[in-house]
């Protein structure tokens, strides 16, 4: 088979790949009369090193090679190196943001910053900007990052003038929000500690076979070692990893054919797509509280405007509610209300989240482990394209009403909701139209909104 150039490998990477976008993509601005004036956005945390697992099995990949080498065993011309290859990662490293993932943060802050102006820019206070954490450092910095962009120039520290920025988080055990895939018991015993809830991927691995005995052939180890397909996958795991946290793509990226990659990036699919994905209903239903403040925070940022316009705007209904405060004195209090709420958190609460949201649905007749390569290269669930590393999900909302019609409203049909990911638009499932109504948002997800967590969650013992 023909050799996988660097690119080829670099666009395939899955959840290990860097966050692929560099510049701005265009965007569809909304009506005229139409002004943003909220958003709620997602993020998965940056670049980072390869975490203890991933460590380990690299750790075993150097002593196997040793030990071949210790036995006399040779390899072909081209891959002299592994005679002497080392594990580059170190464990006390783990996990931990890395370089890249800070400026991944940071330049999409920047990027969104111009963008989004009206919410993001603007006076810093920690209640009209909200940025919260999975208590996971490299969560937490990625939200640092992010805030580095947004609040240079909003205070008085340093050349840049930084304001402090407050990142609030909920605690592990119990973050419904962000961390739903820990805390759901339901989830955790029928997906993620059950083996045949990817029985897919399972019975996919065995199609790697012919690969890797080709593979063993080509780096010229067969005599005395047949690679197996699960060594084929740490040798990939091996490979994601120098890739995505060194760029080097000349020691374990360049040993795969165009079919090796093809193969391996579906068979990280099928793994996503049944344990975080469309595969299961339960994977995406837990995320109902994450949803429910989206929306929540979306339809206070609306009702707080109309009702500060119905006691105290140019035609106003109602007077002012007390006797304490007056219109002068809520007029001071418009620039502490919520504009932004910005989660950074991993690729169990993004991929999850894209599936509630019914974007890039892939039915399972496409994600089966016997699903023919011209079928399932049509899928749209590919975690290279949807769950990189700094990959996120935005929903902007706009208002399209005049002082009258905001006092007078009943309903959210003149506010519209934009939903974009990795920064671009993408068709909202709610309309089929990149723009809908507040109104179709919450009615085409109510289902899923009125879900109890606790109900959805709890196993009866």
């Amino acid at each position: 088979g023909e050799m996988a150039s660097p690119e080829y490998v670099e666009q395939r990477l899955g959840s290990k790949r860097n966050y692929p976008i560099r510049e701005q993509p265009a965007i569809t601005p909304p009506p005229p009369h139409c002004r943003l004036f909220h958003l709620e956005y997602l993020a998965r945390h940056g670049t980072r090193q390869p975490t203890d697992g991933k460590i380990e099995t690299m750790q075993r990949l150097e002593r196997t090679l040793q030990q071949y080498v210790a036995e006399g065993g040779t390899f072909a011309p081209d891959y002299q190196w592994m005679a002497t290859w080392k594990n580059p990662f170190v464990m006390g490293a783990e996990g931990l943001l890395t370089l890249e993932g800070e400026r991944e943060q940071y330049e999409t802050g920047k990027r969104m910053r111009k963008l989004y102006e009206s919410v993001l820019d603007g006076p810093y206070n920690p209640r009209r900007l909200v940025f919260q954490e999975t208590k996971k450092s490299r969560a937490g910095r990625s939200a640092s990052s992010y805030s580095y962009a947004v609040l240079e120039g909003k205070g008085t520290f340093g050349e840049c003038a930084y304001a402090p920025a407050y990142i609030y988080s909920n605690d592990l055990e119990t973050d419904r929000e962000l961390r739903f895939f820990d805390v759901c018991q339901r989830y955790v015993e029928e997906v993620s500690d059950n083996k045949t809830a990817a029985i897919q991927y399972f019975f996919f691995l065995p199609q790697l076979k012919p690969n890797a005995h080709a593979l063993s052939i080509r780096l010229g180890v067969a005599d005395t070692w047949n690679i197996t397909a699960l060594e084929m996958e740490a040798l990939w795991e091996t490979c994601q990893a120098e890739a995505g946290v060194n760029q080097d793509y000349t020691h374990f990226c360049s040993i795969w054919t165009t079919d090796d990659v093809t193969k391996l990036e579906y068979s990280k699919d099928l793994e996503s797509y049944w344990e975080q994905g469309y595969g299961h209903d339960i994977n995406w239903l837990d995320a109902v509280d994450l949803f429910r403040s989206i929306f929540g925070n979306t339809v206070a940022a609306v009702d707080s405007y109309r009702s500060y316009l119905r006691q105290c705007g140019p035609y106003a209904t109602e007077s002012p509610d007390g006797d304490l405060f007056t219109c002068k004195d809520k007029l001071r209090d418009i620039p502490y209300q919520n504009t932004a709420h910005l989660r950074f958190a991993h690729a169990e609460t993004l991929a999850p989240a894209l599936a509630w949201l019914e974007l890039f649905d892939t039915p399972a007749a496409q994600m089966k482990f016997d699903t023919p390569p011209e079928i399932y290269e049509q899928r749209l669930w590919r975690e290279s394209k949807i769950v990189t590393l700094s990959s996120n999900v935005a929903l902007a909302a706009y208002t399209c009403e005049t002082p009258p019609s905001a006092v007078a409203a009943k309903g959210y049909e003149d506010i519209l909701i934009k939903i974009l990911h990795n920064e671009d638009e993408v068709i909202n499932p709610a309309c089929s139209q990149l723009y809908c109504t507040l109104d179709d948002v919450l009615k085409h997800y109510a289902f899923k909104l009125e879900v109890g967590f606790d109900e959805l969650c709890t196993i009866e013992t």
